[in-house]
């Protein structure tokens, strides 16, 4: 039996579900602990996938909950702890360590939020020790995770998996008009939205006919909405909040951009790229290794006239249309439901052939 605590909100989401369908097909029972309230849909999506659905939130106090899920764990005869977004589940690894059999411990890490916060850093380095292997999606996570104290010959790479079949690419019409942009991000300091404003100001001081939706919401939205103002921009600048159909709005735009300041490997440039919209981001954390050579532009500056020389090298919808091409190439190699699938299976593979001691 697999146990999986689970904090189930944002990007994390999606990563239980597919690993509780891998590992139902396979035949292995999947119990979730999730921490999150039962209001969470995604609960009844758990259960659906076959996992049995443990919310401990409604089951004891919160400063009983690490206890619940060794108390699981013990009880459950549990063979592996997969620990997805939830700090409990962390902390509960030295309990699980001493229980007889003790079970394997994987930490699934996605990225940090700035340089030493977040899982990577207080899992790594508070209960390397008790974890027999982390599984982070991307290469840079990886050499992170190794830096906080893991050993390398512990880690996995397990990337992102998109649905190709949901975020397609549209067809080519080629069709003159202004270079329409796309941030899907949250409005917050570290995604930094004043700078993609900035950006789009400079590119239109440069002659570029630009405009840039920002879907997301967030703290910044105040700051926004005055730099868009003092900008001039009220008219090229368009603030939907939380977009729901985000298939609609790749296929809506020719460029999607970031200029994030820490990211391991979004979600916004794995779905562009699936839908064939060339890429503009910071060349930071995992997004190289996403946006190879040819999926769209790496900025190392951040200068709001570095990004704006990146939107203007994509104005010529041909060159769009190709990089988009290779785009979704790279997207059905890298990021296929079948290709995540074979290296979850891979890495669980090696746990299990792990020597009992750890």
């Amino acid at each position: 039996m697999v146990l999986l605590p689970w904090l189930g909100v944002g990007g994390a989401d999606q990563v239980a579900l597919d690993l509780i369908a891998d590992l139902t097909a396979d035949g292995v029972e999947v119990m979730v602990a999730t921490t999150h309230p039962a209001s969470n849909d995604r609960v009844d999506d758990a259960r659906a996938r076959g996992a049995d659905v443990r919310v401990l939130s409604d089951l004891v106090p919160r400063a009983m909950v690490t206890w619940a899920i060794v108390d699981l764990a013990r009880r459950h005869r549990v063979d592996v702890v997969h620990v997805l977004n939830s700090r409990e589940g962390y902390d509960a690894i030295p309990a699980l360590s001493q229980l007889v059999p003790a079970p394997r411990v994987v930490a699934h890490l996605q990225g940090e939020e700035g340089p030493g916060r977040g899982y990577p850093h207080y899992a790594c380095a508070l209960y390397a020790g008790g974890i027999d292997m982390a599984i982070a999606v991307s290469d840079d996570l990886a050499g992170i995770v190794e830096g906080y104290g893991m050993p390398p010959d512990r880690i996995r790479v397990v990337r992102p998996t998109i649905d190709l079949q949901h975020f397609m690419q549209s067809p080519f019409d080629g069709a003159a008009g202004p270079l329409r942009v796309l941030m899907p991000a949250r409005i917050s300091d570290d995604k930094d939205p004043l700078l993609a404003v900035r950006a789009i100001a400079a590119a239109r001081e440069g002659g570029l006919d630009v405009t840039l939706t920002l879907a997301g919401d967030g703290p910044l939205m105040p700051d926004v909405r005055r730099e868009v103002a003092h900008l001039g921009l009220t008219d090229q600048v368009s603030l939907p909040g939380i977009v729901d159909d985000m298939a609609t709005a790749y296929a809506s735009h020719d460029v999607v951009m970031l200029t994030s300041r820490f990211e391991a490997s979004p979600l916004a440039i794995c779905e562009a790229m699936a839908c064939g919209v060339p890429v503009v981001a910071p060349a930071i954390g995992g997004i190289p290794e996403l946006v190879g050579d040819d999926a769209g532009i790496l900025v190392s500056e951040r200068a709001p006239a570095a990004i704006a020389a990146a939107l203007a090298a994509l104005a010529d919808p041909h060159t769009r249309e190709a990089i988009g091409r290779r785009g979704r190439q790279r997207a059905e190699a890298l990021l296929s439901r079948n290709a995540t699938s074979d290296a979850m299976r891979t890495a669980y593979r090696d746990l299990l052939a792990l020597p009992e001691a750890v």
